[in-house]
């Protein structure tokens, strides 16, 4: 859709050069400004320079096209980096076991692209996670009942260990843990229990405010 806007943007300046006043060398100041910068793809500069030129020849043939073409393929872009950024956003908490806020994000990413079925997979995905984490602990078996407080994941496994060794110092028996994604998570208390966890979450938050627990 993006390069289909820009094709008829460089289809049009044909015809907006063709208007040459000499008495009006300020509109063919900013036209030529506005022009140059649509070769180098600067959107905003040619939008403030096609705006420039419509204040002194308003009626100018295809100017106002031009304008709300320009505009229309701004606020694309911007979506388009809101989307890879919300993507990427939510992957990365997804693989590493933040999954809360994963959904949210990809909850967000599913109101821009509804017609994303890996988006809605992956919400049902994370749904399950977390109803399974939130059923009595009952329900599971022994031998596969552990809880953790996870105060951190990290990517680069010398910062998960430095975590380790903090804790550590400060009397915890920390556990590293490996996630999807190469990711390392770092484990301050463990129980067998989820309400166990959920009642010592507090001792978690002391070195992450936004730790979570993790069933492993």
């Amino acid at each position: 859709m993006l390069n289909k806007i820009i094709l008829t943007l460089f289809i049009a300046l044909g015809t907006i050069t063709s208007c040459t006043d000499p008495a009006e060398s300020e509109y063919e100041m900013a036209l030529s400004k506005a022009q140059s910068a649509m070769v180098n793809k600067q959107w905003n500069r040619a939008l403030s320079f096609y705006r420039q030129a419509a204040k002194v020849k308003p009626d100018a043939p295809g100017i106002k096209q031009k304008i709300d073409s320009i505009s229309e393929l701004i606020l694309r872009e911007k979506e388009e980096k809101k989307v890879t950024y919300l993507r990427n956003s939510a992957d990365s908490l997804f693989n590493a076991g933040n999954y809360s806020r994963a959904k949210s994000l990809y909850q967000e990413l599913n109101f821009l692209r509804p017609e994303d079925t890996g988006v809605q997979d992956r919400i049902a995905e994370i749904e399950s996670i977390l109803l399974n984490a939130t059923a009595e602990p009952d329900a599971f078996p022994v031998a596969t009942r552990a809880y953790h407080v996870i105060v951190g994941s990290f990517l680069v496994p010398v910062n998960a260990d430095r975590m380790q060794s903090r804790l550590s110092r400060n009397g915890y028996r920390p556990v590293l843990i490996s996630r999807p994604g190469g990711f390392t998570a770092v484990s301050i208390e463990q129980f067998p229990g989820w309400q166990e966890a959920i009642e010592h979450l507090g001792t978690g938050k002391r070195y992450a405010p936004d730790a979570w627990i993790l069933k492993h």
